[in-house]
């Protein structure tokens, strides 16, 4: 459902590279490593497994992000440092290719982030629920050493025996180091699958203390038999000279003792429908079950990442954003009215194929100098020197520059905007003189005349230097590359 979600996204041109990231496998084989966790430490290296998958769901999207927004001020900044409009077109059709996978992937961290942080606060209040288990595990009961306990005085006779714990019961489990892998059960932990596991109850929590025995050794006579109460037991035993032996004894709790089984999913395998017990769990409910509805959810994920087109021709001809964007800024395909029909695209696809190189060495050789190599102007300490576009790295430097190549670019539009006028005026002078010198047939007269030359048998306005351009020049450089495909011509400078 997400999968056909997504494609509905996106218009079909759009060739977006999709590296999916799924929580679960495709082959839904139950972890067997869930089941056999049989102490708190079992429990604890199975959690912190899991907390790393599910961390690193969104990582490779994340990355990719950072790497898009990067790319993304290169090529603003290249936009802006451009002379030539057909390169800002171009440069714009890849901008407009990277920012729609940056948008599909920002969208992918957005949907999916919530659910991943739900997932990953109840991981870690489990895993302090189990650290507080592992802790009562290791609970040691002892007779206190020395001379503290007490005999019973007077009419009392009440013996008063002091006891001291510690954490230093034999048989305890040990907690694996971080960065150390082991099995469960001889299994390694496939936390992607888990379908059924056993989780540290909250409400049991004091069962993992374990039990202690206190035992009075006494002279002779006890005769009673076990499952007594406690006064019951010391009945016909004799104390005459006092006890032989007093002593404890603490076993380790058994972590089915405190633990809790949970189902994760109500199907035989993993995957599908949250199991009834933990689909039904609110921010009420014990905290194992709200876990493992939040497994159920978050395991179920699968996550896509947009990958950034290649910089080519064949790639960018089928890339509906690029085409969009092309089109939208180059007056030539105005009437264009979908770009992205290769029905009626003919001409444009053509031109972006062309445009972009066959392959992305051939982009590299025609745009290195656009992007990568090109100088933009950065402040500092007082002096302005000029950057390579690759060497801008923060958000300040970029907006330093766009700035100043704004400026640049209106300063060059005002000039152009006084030179046409210039010519303009010229044209105009050139326009009303003509009529003063025109009908006359005397050559001496028409020289007599200001602004007039005789010229091929009649009387005409002189001409001037400004007046006779167009204001167009030819600026191809040894550095340009030309495309010759009917029935466009394209040429472009390479700055």
């Amino acid at each position: 459902m997400e999968n056909q979600q997504y494609k509905r996204a996106v218009a079909p041109t759009l060739a977006i590279l999709l590296v999916i990231t799924v929580a679960a496998t495709c082959q839904r084989k139950a972890d067997p490593a869930a089941t056999a966790i049989s102490n708190a430490c079992d429990e604890e290296y199975y959690l912190h497994k899991l907390k790393h998958h599910v961390s690193s769901l969104l990582d490779r999207t994340k990355q990719t992000i950072v790497e898009q927004q990067s790319a993304l001020r290169k090529l603003r900044l290249a936009q802006a440092a451009a002379t030539e409009h057909e390169h800002r077109c171009l440069l714009h059709g890849i901008a407009a290719a990277l920012a729609e996978a940056l948008e599909v992937n920002t969208r992918t961290v957005e949907k999916n982030e919530g659910m991943i942080d739900t997932a990953l606060k109840h991981i870690s209040k489990q895993q302090q629920t189990v650290a507080a288990a592992i802790a009562l595990s290791k609970i040691n009961t002892k007779v206190t050493n020395g001379a503290v306990h007490t005999g019973g005085s007077g009419a009392s006779n009440k013996v008063t025996i002091k006891l001291t714990t510690d954490d230093s019961l034999t048989g305890a489990c040990s907690v694996t180091a971080a960065e150390s892998t082991r099995t469960i059960g001889g299994a390694e932990p496939d936390v992607a699958n888990v379908h059924t596991t056993k989780l540290t109850a909250a409400s049991k929590l004091h069962k993992a203390a374990g039990q202690t025995d206190f035992s009075v050794t006494a002279k002779a006579g006890c005769a009673n038999a076990a499952n007594q109460e406690a006064k019951a037991a010391f009945d016909s035993c004799t104390f005459a000279a006092g006890a032989t032996a007093v002593a404890t004894a603490t076993a380790a709790a058994a972590h089915s003792a405190y633990s809790t089984p949970i189902n994760i999913y109500s199907g035989t395998g993993p995957g599908g429908e949250c199991h009834a017990d933990v689909k039904s769990a609110t921010s009420n409910s014990p905290q194992e079950l709200q876990l493992g509805q939040a497994l159920c959810n978050v395991l179920k994920l699968q996550i896509t990442t947009a990958e950034t087109p290649a910089f080519d021709g064949p790639t960018l001809q089928g890339n509906g954003a690029a085409l969009t964007a092309v089109a939208a800024c180059d007056a030539r395909f105005k009437n264009l009215l979908n770009p992205t029909d290769s029905t009626k695209n003919t001409q444009l696809s053509s031109y972006v194929k062309e445009a972009y190189g066959s392959d992305t060495a051939a982009f590299k050789k025609k745009f290195a100098s656009l992007i990568d190599e090109k100088k933009v102007p950065i402040v500092a300490e007082g002096k302005t020197t000029m950057k390579p576009i690759k060497e801008v790295t923060s958000a300040a430097e970029e907006t330093q520059a766009l700035g100043h190549l704004e400026k640049q670019r209106t300063e060059r539009e005002e000039e152009a905007a006084k030179d046409k006028s210039t010519v303009a005026t010229e044209a105009e002078k050139v326009s009303e003189k003509g009529k003063e010198c025109k009908g006359e047939a005397d050559k001496d007269k028409c020289k007599e005349k200001d602004g007039c030359e005789f010229k091929n048998g009649e009387c005409k306005a002189k001409v001037t230097k400004s007046a006779a351009t167009d204001g167009k020049t030819n600026t191809t450089a040894s550095n340009s590359f030309v495309i010759h495909k009917a029935p466009l011509l394209f040429v472009f400078l390479l700055i």
